[in-house]
């Protein structure tokens, strides 16, 4: 009765892996190792859709009048393609909120996307040459998702009241 009561050593990768078959790192059964973070589960849809169509609602509205309008093709095109994806970035996080990583992550989406979508559309109207299309949308990505960190700071001070 005694010897049944003595404390048992829980050894061997069975065991660990029947206490916490998730956390167990195969290669090394006797380190657990810590769960990873999908930042992509934490991106709000709903808000990230939103943020997306009012970028590209504004990107085509500038690309149809720089294509008739010769002076907003050459002054406005890349600061105004830049301001509306950092625009669209800060609507995603202002309306979410929820931390600085993902308002950049979810600005750079939205930024970059609605970019893609209006210098994709004048490159079709063969108003800027293709390689615009390329160095453009990383050049609002980047924007988009500085734009996200300042909704961010905006959200958070809204918190704060």
């Amino acid at each position: 009765m005694a010897a049944s009561l003595a404390p048992q050593r829980l050894t061997g990768l069975p065991v660990l892996q029947r206490l916490h078959p998730i956390a167990c790192d195969l290669r090394n059964p006797y380190r657990l190792r810590r769960p990873q973070l999908n930042p992509v589960r934490f991106i709000n849809r709903k808000t990230l859709e939103r943020a997306t169509i009012v970028g590209v609602v504004l990107q085509i509205a500038m690309v149809i009048a720089g294509h008739f309008i010769p002076w907003v093709a050459e002054h406005v095109f890349m600061f105004g393609g830049m301001m509306i994806s950092a625009t669209a970035g800060y609507l995603y996080a202002m309306d979410s909120g929820p931390g600085f990583g993902i308002a950049a992550l979810g600005g750079a989406i939205a930024g970059g996307t609605c970019a893609l979508i209006g210098i994709a559309l004048s490159v079709i109207m063969r108003d800027v040459p293709e390689i615009v299309l390329v160095f453009g949308t990383v050049i609002s990505t980047v924007t988009g998702a500085i734009g996200g960190l300042f909704g961010q700071m905006a959200a958070n001070m809204r918190r704060m009241g």
